[in-house]
């Protein structure tokens, strides 16, 4: 947890419920996490063991902390305790008290007052999550998971890759730089790329509980320096340019000998190195499903379908976790069906949906353990519904009513990986984003 508030209080008893007291004060400090606290103006008695203290993820066994002995600054000076163990009463060899650590996710009030400045991070891990209240306390969920986005800072994150839901946003997503109150961040809305296409979002304020003009739920953007676990595995390579000059000089000397004259001219040249993306993988899948369907129904009727296809789609994109884009509705079958009751227009039929998710070649395994996985089939039957709902009938020429879905079974197929030709990257590239700018940048950022 790298927002909310963190607390180190003294104590004289060994179940730390005897406040220990100096000149009538509890012996105490506590601020805002991932800020620089300054003790003298939070008014705490602990400034007088260290003037500035920054806490950073605080779990449920420890929060790292360094602290500032000797100024009042957090851009310098900072020296690591090695983490402070949290919940537990313990003997402080310093204070000859005992003391406990403890951190919870309400805001710190008033956190400006006390705060200063931090000196910006450009490596570690960056997280935006998503929140249904105003305190950014309860998750809003989507399919069970939770609506949100974290990577390693510096590195292109592919967000398909990650399976976060935020891929239904944008493809890929950069943040350079943190300095904990906002961060740099620059995404991709169509592409797997960060060689081009990048739409600068302007910042993303950071440990504030803030509305998503977009989601219309709360955001939380937090940042710290630890390192993001396996990053290789989310992260796309870029491509770098150089560019170097040749410089040739030409000396004439006159037939006097007393005269000399030097052309010089410089000749850029650009390198480019190209760096190939992962590989690709189709993971294919099926689901069945007893749907109620016209009684005289085909599987090519099914297949050309518009709504019908796009809801499939839709269902299956958020259940999994991924954008739409990366989900291909292969083909029906009707394996089964029961013969609808005399006078009725529908018959309830077992439809099998073929389809296959692109995804990269290190998120293959993860994926098809979830597309045959017994956990999903709700979320299948959830999502598909809720889409079917959202779709038009009226144009249909066989399916004019909605269908019911009710799924049974999951199943995966097998996977095909193949490898991207290597792209090279120039000076022009940028240029390949500006007509997606003009067309996003008026809502920008309406993504938070």
């Amino acid at each position: 947890m790298n927002y909310g508030t963190w607390d180190l209080s003294y104590y004289t008893d060994g179940n730390c419920t005897v406040p220990y007291s100096v000149s009538g004060h509890h012996f105490k400090v506590a601020g805002p996490l991932s800020q620089c606290l300054n003790l003298t103006a939070a008014g705490s008695p602990v400034a007088s063991m260290y003037k500035t203290t920054v806490v950073d993820n605080c779990g449920a066994s420890k929060f790292d902390m360094k602290v500032n002995l000797a100024q009042e600054t957090c851009e310098t000076g900072l020296i690591d305790t090695g983490g402070v163990p949290t919940n537990l009463c313990l003997l402080s060899s310093s204070v000859g008290q005992y003391f406990k650590a403890t951190c919870a996710s309400t805001e710190f009030p008033s956190a400006a007052t006390v705060t200063l400045p931090r000196a910006p991070i450009s490596t570690g891990t960056w997280d935006l999550s998503y929140f249904e209240d105003s305190a950014c306390s309860t998750p809003y969920t989507v399919g069970g998971s939770h609506f949100k986005v974290a990577g390693p800072m510096g590195q292109c994150l592919n967000l398909t890759a990650t399976g976060s839901l935020v891929a239904s946003m944008y493809k890929t997503a950069v943040v350079d730089k943190c300095d904990f109150k906002k961060f740099d961040m620059n995404v991709n809305l169509a592409q797997d790329t960060c060689n081009s296409g990048l739409i600068d979002t302007g910042g993303v304020v950071v440990n504030q509980c803030l509305l998503s003009s977009s989601v219309g739920k709360y955001f939380l953007a937090t940042c710290a320096a630890t390192t993001y676990p396996n990053a290789t595995t989310v992260t796309i390579p870029t491509t770098t340019t150089t560019t170097t000059t040749t410089t040739t000089t030409t000396t004439t000397t006159s037939a006097a000998g007393n005269v000399t004259k030097t052309n010089t001219t410089s000749e850029p040249t650009t390198s480019t190195e190209t760096t190939t993306a992962g590989a690709v993988a189709l993971v294919k899948a099926s689901y069945e499903a007893a749907e109620d369907l016209p009684a005289n129904v085909t599987a090519t009727d099914l297949l050309a379908s518009t709504p019908y296809v796009a809801a499939k789609k839709t269902g299956l994109a958020t259940a999994l976790g991924v954008a739409e884009a990366k989900v291909t509705i292969t083909g029906f079958a009707i394996a089964s069906r029961r013969l609808a009751h005399k006078g009725r227009r529908l018959a309830t039929k077992t439809v099998t949906t073929e389809y296959e998710v692109e995804v990269t070649e290190a998120a293959a395994a993860a994926m098809e353990t979830k597309v045959a996985s017994n956990t999903i089939v709700a979320d299948i039957q959830t999502n598909t519904a809720t889409a079917m709902a959202a779709q038009d009938w009226s144009s249909e020429p066989v399916l004019t009513t909605k269908p019911t879905v009710t799924v049974s079974a999951v199943s995966y197929v097998g996977t095909v990986t193949s490898a991207p030709a290597a792209t090279p990257s120039s000076s022009f590239a940028i240029m390949q984003s500006v007509s997606l700018f003009v067309m996003g940048a008026a809502g920008l950022f309406s993504l938070f």
